[in-house]
């Protein structure tokens, strides 16, 4: 692992990472320094959110913000996340590398930032507005189209999912916390674009085509 010393050469323990994020959320007037401030300042924007030195930020600015970093390398995986608003941390430390930390972070995120999820009445006949394909970037969309009386979405590369209505142009997949507006144009009120809020990100998507029929 000499190769990667900068990323994998460092061992810790849970106590060591409690410590080191005590430090961290101190900031700038705890042990680290101005180093602990500048950490965490966004640098950049990546999926749908910012990232600062390799740790990632979610939450609006100024806002209840989170900050987090996943690990796996050579057959461990690990999970380091703090949120200062509540001196909270959280670590996860897995010699596993099949260790499913995705749980850990929808459960997180549906816990910090919530979505509406109460189903509200919808006229089946309106589904349609929504079916089609919205680009987010070049190499990931989202595919939505109407099974029944239901709108269902997918991800690139992943399975369908059943949308609950929540609002006006709004839906929920309840089960990961996630919310997607429909925004439509002012002239012809034709849906046009969506939002994805997730875990305090927000991914925007534009329509470019039509769904294809789910598996049967």
């Amino acid at each position: 692992m000499q190769a990667y010393a900068p990323a994998s050469a460092l061992r810790s323990t849970a106590a060591d990472m409690i410590t080191f994020s005590r430090a961290v959320i101190a900031g700038a007037a705890g042990p680290l320094g101005p180093a602990a401030a500048r950490m965490l300042t966004p640098l950049a924007r990546y999926e749908g959110a910012e990232i600062g030195y390799a740790v990632m930020v979610r939450g609006p600015e100024g806002g209840r913000r989170t900050y987090w970093h996943a690990g796996l390398t050579e057959g461990y995986r690990t999970l380091w996340l703090i949120a200062p608003d509540t001196n909270e941390a959280l670590v996860v430390l897995g010699s596993n590398a099949r260790a499913p930390l995705q749980p850990v972070m929808l459960a997180v995120g549906k816990s910090r930032y919530p979505v509406p999820t109460t189903e509200v009445p919808l006229d089946p006949e309106r589904l349609d507005d929504y079916k089609g394909e919205f680009r987010i970037s070049k190499a990931k969309a989202l595919s939505f189209t109407v099974r029944g009386s239901k709108l269902l979405v997918r991800e690139t590369g992943r399975g369908y999912s059943a949308l609950t209505p929540t609002g006006p142009d709004r839906f929920a997949v309840v089960g990961i916390g996630a919310q997607f507006v429909f925004r439509r144009d002012a002239a012809t009120n034709a849906v046009v674009a969506v939002s994805l809020s997730q875990g305090g990100s927000q991914l925007d998507a534009r329509r470019e085509g039509v769904a294809a029929a789910v598996p049967q």
